[in-house]
């Protein structure tokens, strides 16, 4: 997008103001002005503005395509991310030999139940501004939010054991920071107040992460001589993408009863896009349309400011919370030590309807 542009023409680029010498499309208005032509259409100056022109593209997918923006973008990042015949049997060796794993010493079934099961892709590392505080490391690329704790990461699979319609028995757990996530585990099994420590944890066994979710890792290691296992990037099969695409593929696939994902991350969003609108399931015939169920997380971040963090919950706990315990924000906190969103929850509809507005 940023090839070929004209900085010298100010037109080129927006900031705080939709354009109003131009429409979008002809879906957007019926006027005489001329289509925007403009190769960017939003520049981020300040830290609360919105996206522009996010609702007229959603009108634009429902005239075009009969959807909504939110589903477009699932089918094009889908298409955008779809990988070669070589390195989807790569992807797909990985998830079925982190299954295995996560099983050797287990005594379930290997056929596990995913209604019971939830889906948690952590986003840790460069994204945190309190990251020193929680894994004593640094990073080049600049923060972006204020990260739930480990010890808090607990607390919500308390919320979702003590709060779900169905016994939940397990997690999938994957994240770009080991170290970070061998933190949560250790709550998890260990710290008092768990309720999740007899869940069953799968994870992606054979994922060689670089540690963080950027692309200035390289400056990283320099910067703070943090190391790196050499095996990565000999290979496809140690390439760091193809691990986070089996990542994404080991969260999705079971389609479990849960999605937990970071509101302000992009990479968990798009799971929980793709799991919301497309079937993922590795039975396609079990698939489920517009059945997956999903829990955001909010945190303060450049683009959101919070006082604090919260959970957003589906709609069966959200339900559950108001109707029968009948729980204000801080009644809830009090209870389970995590903040909730009293006024809002996280479903397919409410997705279709953010990404709209």
């Amino acid at each position: 997008i940023l090839s070929n542009i004209n900085r010298s023409n100010p037109t080129q680029f927006y900031a705080g103001k939709s354009p109003t010498h131009c429409i979008f499309s002809n879906a957007a208005a019926v006027t005489t002005l001329p289509a925007c032509t403009e190769r960017v259409l939003y520049i981020n100056r300040h830290s609360r503005q919105q996206p522009l022109l996010v609702r007229a593209m959603n009108q634009y997918c429902k005239h075009e395509f009969g959807i909504s923006l939110f589903e477009f973008a699932a089918i094009l990042t889908n298409f955008l991310l779809r990988p070669s015949p070589k390195v989807a049997d790569i992807v797909h060796a990985k998830v079925r030999q982190s299954l295995h794993e996560s099983f050797l010493n287990s005594d379930l079934n290997k056929n596990i139940n995913a209604s019971q099961y939830i889906s948690f892709p952590i986003r840790a590392s460069d994204k945190c501004k309190n990251i020193a505080d929680l894994t004593q490391q640094h990073y080049s690329h600049k923060p972006e939010t204020k990260c739930f704790s480990p010890t808090e990461y607990m607390l919500i699979m308390n919320v979702l054991q003590s709060l779900s319609s169905t016994p939940l028995q397990g997690v999938i757990l994957t994240s770009e920071d080991a170290s970070f996530l061998s933190q949560v585990v250790d709550r998890m099994q260990h710290d008092n107040r768990s309720l999740v420590s007899h869940w069953h944890i799968i994870r992606n066994t054979q994922d060689f992460s670089v540690g963080e979710g950027t692309t200035t890792y390289r400056m990283t290691q320099q910067r703070y001589h943090q190391a790196l296992d050499q095996r990565i990037g000999s290979s496809l099969d140690t390439d760091h993408i193809v691990s986070a695409l089996s990542s994404l593929w080991l969260q999705i696939h079971l389609e479990t009863a849960y999605l937990v994902s970071l509101y302000e991350s992009s990479w968990t969003e798009l799971m929980w896009n793709w799991l919301a609108v497309l079937n993922c399931n590795q039975q396609r015939d079990k698939h489920r349309p517009l059945h997956n169920k999903c829990v955001q997380l909010l945190t303060d971040g450049y683009l959101h400011r919070r006082e604090h963090n919260k959970i957003r919950l589906s709609r069966d706990m959200f339900d559950k919370v108001q109707q029968n315990m009948q729980l204000d924000a801080q009644q809830f906190y009090d209870r389970f030590g995590i903040w909730y969103a009293e006024n809002s929850w996280c479903s397919i509809e409410t997705s279709q309807n953010t990404v709209g507005k």
